[in-house]
């Protein structure tokens, strides 16, 4: 069994301006000299700009849409055990109860038969892919 005096405390003391000089720098950045004339901050309305338009273009992949029909592509048997959580990118993501299940349906032929399934039903959103993972989820849709 060790002893207290088995112990020993360091103590680390902030640097200073002349240890920090003689710290080594990291030869893989690249050092450039402060511009002043740049400005380093964003101006809100670049930065809304660019959100409105990431926005605009999530909503037209209607993710909200692709979710709510996966109850009506999955087979009865498998939708107690799966939940649709999110659309993203042209992925349907799934959360499936185990890995039997996820096995199955990570087939490529069901996988395949799955996303022309949803690809018929709104045929104006690219479904390229879904995206099965082993997740819990609440019994009921809220």
């Amino acid at each position: 069994m060790p002893k207290a005096a088995d112990f020993f405390v360091t103590v680390v003391e902030p640097l200073s301006r002349n240890d920090e000089a003689a710290l080594p720098l990291n030869p893989e950045r690249e050092r450039r000299p402060f511009d002043e004339s740049r400005t380093t901050s964003r101006q809100l309305k670049d930065l809304a700009r660019r959100y409105l338009a990431h926005l605009e273009q999530t909503l037209q992949q209607k993710p909200r849409e692709v979710v709510l029909l996966w109850p009506e592509v999955v087979a009865p048997a498998y939708l107690k055990m799966t939940r649709a959580v999110k659309f993203e990118d042209g992925i349907l993501h799934v959360k499936v109860s185990n890995s039997a299940l996820l096995s199955l349906l990570h087939e490529l032929s069901e996988r395949k038969r799955l996303v022309e399934a949803l690809q018929k039903k709104i045929p104006e959103v690219e479904i390229r892919d879904i995206s099965f993972r082993i997740g819990s989820f609440p019994e009921t849709l809220s």
